[in-house]
């Protein structure tokens, strides 16, 4: 089979892995790499769904962005939306603390402007888990956003998004057994529960195990029990030493500042817009991961 694959023309590729599940895709990456880089550019174009926000039904371009800690939206877009912004956690300080570097939307100049909570979404589900999942699952949601000014993108849904959808896709497959078990056990999971929490380690959830082997495999590893964990957000808090290198010595206290000109909110209409365009997917390709 891997014979015949191989006399595909290269620019009918695209159209082949297009329709394949993510372990066709896994499995094609082993051809030649040709095949891989197309694979990865396939798997980077199901990382752009639509996003519905439920409760004002507009509809809007994501980005998943499993790097980005959290999601997050610009406030250009959030005001277009009439969202309500908290300041609850605090704004006016660089974005990439709360998103992590790396992450889109946490350039030198982005800074956090605020917080929107818990807002109802429905999101199309990509095709990245390891088995197909119907659409209609996951049905609404809720995400929380940072919000950002000058943004790479308007609108991000991040790891803490991405890794309940996990959860609940690996619930889909396999509902889990109310059984009863030991006391030492159950003692011994809780401590390993608390742990992973206090150092931000999450469970890598099953459906999304191909997924991350393909695109991120640096952000995994196997725990001595033998289940797989993220690690990118375990070393979060370590990386800022040199935080200010994101502050920008041109950026001055007053672009910071809560009582910012109300002009901001109109800065290039077009960059809201652009959510809501028909554009081609190509026109909303993510940074390389």
């Amino acid at each position: 089979m891997s014979n015949l694959l191989d006399l595909i023309p290269p620019e009918l590729i695209q159209y082949i892995t297009k329709y394949l599940p993510i372990q066709d895709l896994k499995n094609c990456c082993s051809l030649n790499d040709i095949w891989k880089n197309e694979v990865i550019r396939e798997i980077r174009k199901r990382l752009i769904v639509d996003c519905t926000f439920v409760d004002i039904n507009t509809t809007v371009k994501a980005l998943i962005d499993p790097k980005s800690q959290y999601g997050s939206i610009s406030k250009t877009l959030a005001k277009k939306m009439d969202l309500y912004i908290s300041r609850e956690y605090g704004s006016g300080y660089p974005a990439v603390i709360d998103l992590g570097i790396g992450a889109t939307n946490a350039g030198k100049k982005v800074m956090r402007r605020g917080w929107i909570d818990r807002e109802k979404v429905s999101v199309t589900l990509p095709n990245i888990f390891d088995d197909i999942v119907p659409p209609s699952y996951l049905g609404i949601d809720t995400a929380s956003f940072v919000v950002v000014d000058k943004p790479e993108y308007d609108l991000v849904l991040g790891h803490v998004w991405l890794m309940h959808r996990g959860y609940r896709v690996d619930r889909y497959k396999k509902p889990p057994l109310y059984i009863n078990i030991f006391k030492d056990i159950e003692e011994q999971e809780l401590e390993k529960s608390q742990y992973r929490a206090r150092n931000s380690i999450w469970e890598l959830p099953l459906s999304l195990h191909t997924f991350y082997e393909l695109l991120f495999p640096k952000f995994i590893a196997v725990e001595s029990d033998g289940e797989a964990i993220i690690t990118k957000f375990s070393k979060h808090k370590c990386d800022f030493d040199g935080l200010n290198e994101y502050y920008d010595s041109s950026y001055s206290e007053s672009d910071t500042s809560d009582s910012e000109s109300e002009s901001d909110t109109s800065d290039s209409e077009s960059e809201a817009d652009s959510s809501y365009s028909d554009s081609d997917p190509e026109d909303y390709l993510p940074p390389q991961l």
